[in-house]
């Protein structure tokens, strides 16, 4: 799940300007001939379409030609399992011919599928290897007379991408720019109807010259005797006019010129121009473009230094910047998070700037991270009409993991991910993993995997790698597409740790062009899941607060629960309490314990339930919520809590011994965001106690982290109140540290801020990786490096600007991670501490629909597949039902409960086909003065 990385907001000004650099116009007086020996894109009519010969399949005969090819008839043809259609005498005849006799083309009976053959044919004893007849093409090398000079198109691979793909007509590229010389030779033939936002008319006409030289490095006819190829030869181009002939566009016109294109069908949209103001009006249209499944180019911008411009900085969008024909860096070219890849944009020797198309069918040369930028655009063509199936993250993903990387290793933002490579980008090759199951659960054995070659090459090696490290690898002796291999030098059971663990399988052909395919494994024994006992450290009925108790009772038969308060003074017993068959049950402390602070011990005895604690206070104005855990624990993490802001924390512990000596020793250690030391705390607890700790009197004045260290075995939780207690929320520990970290909640959007802690309780140092999942499907990154014993708070609208989103943290080391939010100008907000793996079953036991009351229910879906998520909704009276919600690849979806559970307390049940996801719960009330949020409950399959 790496995708586009972004972006700090920096707004300054609101002009859009193009993003060229001064230029040198040198037109052509006369243009050579067609050379006589060009040879253009190869398909001779009557060639089948695609990459192979339909109805033949070649094989390699095993041992001596003549016997393997009868007994091959014999099994393969009439009598058999009636693949082929020629006779054993017709085909011998013209195989002892040939050089080579052992190699053998059969012709397939009509209806028979070319794979389905290979893979029965390639069982046969007799066959040593079965392949698809593959097709060749005529070097693509068009007749373009300045095609030599475009030193650009063939420092990207485009001269041998071409062998593989030329594009499609059908799909469209928009250029909003300075309108386009749509009469020219370059582009009479390639034009769809555009709009002048300009002069309001439907005659974009470039006045200007720029719009017309970034549309023709992306997309000039090619192979036509005039003046330069484009990128893409096939594809029409939609010209629209944003800026005028001074090269100054409004935010209007460029947001009408964005909806215009993906109401009109095109598939890519180019801006070679800059501004830098984030203008809401362009925002949002680009939004609606991405929503869309558009792909979206933009010039990063000629500032030569770190200046943010927009419309590159938005979400959704590709940041291209500038290299020269050495692969360096153009020394105007902007270097930011705004850089997703590098294309050419600046001259090479004996060629003064990327050769160009100007109005008036003239060649001109121009340099700038304009003229970059349609590079990429026009690849993203190619890369689609060799696979039109694919969505535009697919297609961006094609594009960044086949870039050349330069600079730093991996991304960095003077070269982003790398030089755009289209070749490689086309000629990619597709690794999935066969077994064990992707996503799985704690797995064993040896991993299978099969690689595939997109362009029919040979793939020669295949590597595994676990979180980083290289754990074996295979060379074939005898290359093979597509090759399937089982890695016997690596049992998977011999992974550990909390989390989940990065298993990438890395696959090589024969060219040398790689590809690699990614899932994850999953260890999950610190997070609450369905349990028979369940422990919740924080509660009072003391102080103005109300406590309540909500159990989830999701079998299908009653369950009887014991309940034990835990008070400063000592233990109180209940009376059993009986659970209805999938049912919620609602319980009020302030009814059964008076005025106190109270730690609660829920025990179940005839299934598994959930449990979790809300708290309201003020009249209830404000709230906090927070999931039970199911045991107590030596050691304890929490993450969030601050002293400083305004804010006061808590530390609630609480013993739920039953032994009269067994007193916790309990050590608290406090970790600043800059690690330096803090003396630690130690407080006593005592059997069946609760105690408080007002972490203010401690560590005054400062973001921390706590850690908690006791002798016996105890519960932790964290309380935080701010604005005179007007605001509060809280959160339940963490007892082990992962490496993998979600958060299915969140939002920068609707006037909420956004807030991600990550503690590292390690003494060294560790990378972090930040990916947010968008509603339709995109990933926004962030990386940092985090100090040993330190905190790290991470402002999510400093990457994400105004959008809602889901929490992915990856970490070198085991780190742990919440979540906090506020809004309305911080008079209240909620935390919540993410689940360390996801799951295919959640139970969420609190929420209601009633009593003024709106709930959400938030899922999150880490995988490259889509899901379908059930939503069981289990009522007090022990009825209940179920809705449906579809959910993209790597995306979060909001459900409004409201409009599903009308006006009553309930319970869900998350549950999907098998997938995992992640499911959290925000509830608001008071027209959202107060809200509260927890993650679900697992359910490990």
């Amino acid at each position: 799940m790496r995708m586009l990385r972004r972006r700090a907001a920096v707004p300054i000004t609101a002009t859009l300007m193009i993003a060229s650099v001064l230029a040198a116009f040198v037109p052509r007086t006369a243009a050579r001939a067609a050379a006589d020996n060009a040879v253009g894109h190869l398909s001779p009519t009557g060639s089948p379409p695609g990459k192979y010969f339909p109805g033949e399949v070649l094989v390699t005969l095993r041992g001596e030609w003549e016997n393997a090819l009868r007994s091959l008839c014999l099994a393969a043809g009439e009598g058999g399992l009636r693949l082929i259609r020629d006779g054993f005498e017709e085909m011998a005849r013209r195989q002892e011919a040939l050089p080579n006799p052992s190699l053998a083309r059969l012709e397939l009976r009509e209806g028979v599928g070319v794979e389905e053959a290979c893979g029965l044919l390639g069982r046969l004893p007799w066959v040593q290897e079965a392949y698809p007849n593959h097709l060749f093409f005529a070097a693509a090398a068009p007749d373009d007379p300045n095609y030599g000079q475009q030193w650009n198109l063939r420092r990207v691979g485009a001269d041998l991408a071409w062998d593989i793909e030329t594009g499609s007509d059908s799909l469209i590229l928009a250029v909003i720019d300075t309108g386009l010389d749509h009469g020219a030779a370059e582009f009479a033939s390639r034009c769809v109807t555009g709009w002048d936002f300009i002069n309001n008319d439907p005659d974009p006409y470039d006045d200007s010259g720029h719009g017309t030289e970034v549309a023709s490095v992306a997309a000039a006819a090619t192979n036509n005797a005039n003046l330069i190829a484009g990128m893409a030869w096939g594809g029409r181009i939609m010209p629209l006019k944003a800026l005028d002939s001074e090269g100054l566009g409004k935010s209007d016109a460029v947001a009408q010129a964005i909806y215009y294109a993906v109401n009109h069908g095109a598939r890519v949209i180019n801006m070679s121009f800059s501004g830098t103001e984030d203008a809401p009006m362009v925002r949002n249209a680009v939004g609606y473009a991405v929503s869309s499944g558009c792909l979206l180019t933009a010039a990063v911008g000629n500032d030569g230094n770190g200046t943010v411009n927009y419309p590159a900085a938005y979400p959704g969008v590709i940041g291209v910047g500038s290299v020269n024909y050495r692969d360096i860096r153009s020394s105007f070219s902007n270097h930011n998070a705004t850089v997703d890849l590098m294309a050419p944009g600046e001259y090479r020797a004996g060629v003064s700037g990327i050769p160009v198309v100007r109005p008036g069918n003239k060649l001109g040369y121009a340099t700038g991270t304009s003229l970059a930028a349609p590079h990429v655009a026009g690849a993203a063509l190619l890369v689609w009409s060799d696979q039109p199936s694919l969505t535009a993250e697919q297609v961006w993903e094609a594009l960044r993991d086949n870039a050349v990387d330069l600079g730093a290793a991996g991304w960095d933002e003077y070269y982003g991910y790398g030089r755009l490579d289209v070749f490689r980008a086309l000629a990619r090759i597709e690794v999935s993993v066969l077994s064990p199951t992707p996503y799985s659960y704690e797995p064993s054995g040896n991993l299978t995997a099969k690689a595939e070659s997109l362009r029919y090459s040979l793939i020669k090696r295949m590597e595994l790698w676990v979180d980083g490290e290289l754990k074996d690898f295979y060379e074939a002796l005898i290359p093979s597409n597509p090759l399937t291999h089982t890695f016997t030098g690596y049992d998977l059971s011999s992974l550990s740790g909390e989390g989940g663990h990065r298993v990438e399988v890395v696959a090589a052909d024969t060219d040398d062009v790689s590809g690699t395919g990614t899932t994850y494994y999953y260890f999950n024994e610190g997070q609450p899941r369905l349990s028979r006992t369940w422990y919740l450290a924080e509660g009072t009925t003391a102080w103005g607060f109300d406590t309540w108790v909500l159990l989830q009772n999701p079998n299908a038969f009653k369950v009887t629960v014991n309940i034990r308060y835990m008070k400063p003074d000592g233990p109180q017993q209940r009376a059993p309490l009986a659970l209805p068959p999938s049912s919620r049950t609602t319980l009020h402390l302030n009814a059964e314990v008076y005025s106190s602070d109270v730690s609660t011990f829920v025990e179940a005895v005839e299934g598994e339930v959930v449990a979790e604690r809300a708290m309201y206070w003020n009249g209830r104005q404000a709230g906090h919520a927070a999931v039970g855990v199911n045991t107590p624990s030596s050691v304890w993490y929490l993450a969030e809590g601050t002293t400083a802001w305004g804010f006061e924390e808590w530390v609630l512990l609480q013993n739920p011994s039953a032994v009269p000596d067994e007193t916790a020793h309990v050590t608290l250690s406090f970790m600043k965001p800059d690690g330096t030391a803090v003396d630690p705390l130690v407080v006593e607890v005592g059997p069946g106690k609760r105690r408080t700790v007002f972490v203010n009197q401690v560590v005054p004045d400062t973001d921390l982290s706590v850690k908690v260290d006791s002798d016996l075995p105890v519960v932790a939780e964290r309380a935080m109140y701010w604005d005179g207690r007007g605001g509060g929320h809280g959160s339940n520990g963490v007892t082990l540290p992962s490496r993998t970290w979600y958060l299915a909640e969140g939002t920068t959007a609707w006037g909420f801020e956004e807030w991600v802690l990550v503690q590292n309780p390690q003494a060294a140092p560790t990378s972090v990786e930040f990916e947010f999942l968008t509603p339709e499907g995109q990933v926004l990154s962030y990386d940092t490096v985090l100090s040993g014993n330190a905190r790290f708070t991470l402002n999510v609208s400093e990457v994400v600007g105004e959008e809602d989103v889901s929490t992915f943290v990856y970490a070198d080391s085991p780190v742990v991670a919440e979540r906090a939010m506020y809004w309305d100008s911080r008079r209240e907000g909620h935390c919540c501490v993410g689940s360390a793996t996801p799951s295919s079953v959640w139970y969420l036991a609190e929420g209601t629909t009633a009593w003024g009351f709106e709930e959400w229910v938030l899922l999150q879906n880490p995988t490259d597949q889509p899901l379908q998520a059930t939503l069981t909704c289990m009522l007090p009276d022990g009825s209940s039902f179920d809705n449906y919600f579809y959910l993209a690849p790597t995306s979060r979806l909001s459900v409004d409960l409201n409009q599903v559970a009308l006006d009553s307390d309930v319970s869900v049940t998350v549950q999907t086909d098998g997938m995992p996801l992640v499911a959290e719960r925000a509830l608001y009330w008071d027209g959202r003065g107060g809200g509260t949020c927890a993650t679900g409950v697992l359910g490990i399959p």
